[in-house]
């Protein structure tokens, strides 16, 4: 399994847009690939995600493991039924290639119902190419959309910024600085809105909003 920090595979698929070359379809920005079970739930959901992935700078792609043939006829069911058109590409992974590259199999290979059984995993990707996070269900449940929100938000926020989010952080809140070599005046011009807090032990705990 990948390492975060890792950079991530230059994966070559067929997708329901057409062939996708990882790195070329990604450009600058960011991106989240998903291994789940795409039906019309999912489908639904993900148009409203994407919206919103899109206003962070970051692309959505899916990993699927039915052929090409009947991802298009799912995604015309779905169009037809919901108006919602599926603007993001979905990888045909019938032959489990990429499944095996990406280690998204439960601890025991099985077979059931003649399918391999996947795990439901998301990962995201930065322009950088590297792996910033992931997280992994069993393959019953469903991904959580709010906390990859949130971890997106996380992410951008202190990405490059000597900062850091304490517990249950949402987008908007306050934020820990966490270098302690840089000298105060250099502080207070990186984070204007930094405020000081002295604690028991002697220590500064330093807070900033961006």
């Amino acid at each position: 399994m990948l390492k975060l920090g890792e950079i991530f595979p230059n994966i070559k698929a067929e997708t329901t847009l057409g062939p996708v070359q990882f790195y070329d379809w990604m450009e600058t920005s960011w991106c989240l690939l998903l291994s789940c079970n795409f039906n019309q739930v999912s489908a639904s959901e993900l148009v409203g995600l994407r919206n919103r992935l899109l206003e962070r700078n970051v692309k959505v792609i899916v990993v699927s493991h039915n052929s090409l043939h009947s991802l298009n006829e799912c995604i015309s069911d779905i169009q037809s039924k919901t108006n919602h058109l599926i603007q993001y590409p979905i990888i045909a992974d019938e032959k489990y290639s990429l499944a095996l590259d990406l280690d998204l199999f439960e601890s025991e290979l099985y077979l059931e119902k003649d399918a391999f059984k996947t795990i439901t995993a998301a990962f995201l990707i930065d322009p950088n190419k590297k792996l910033q996070f992931q997280m992994a269900y069993p393959p019953e449940l469903a991904l959580n959309f709010e906390e990859i929100i949130r971890v997106i938000d996380a992410l951008q926020a202190v990405n490059g910024k000597c900062l850091a989010t304490p517990a249950e952080w949402t987008a908007g809140g306050e934020l820990l600085i966490v270098s302690k070599y840089l000298p105060h005046n250099k502080l207070k011009k990186q984070f204007p809105h930094m405020t000081e807090k002295v604690l028991p032990s002697g220590s500064i705990e330093r807070h900033t909003y961006l």
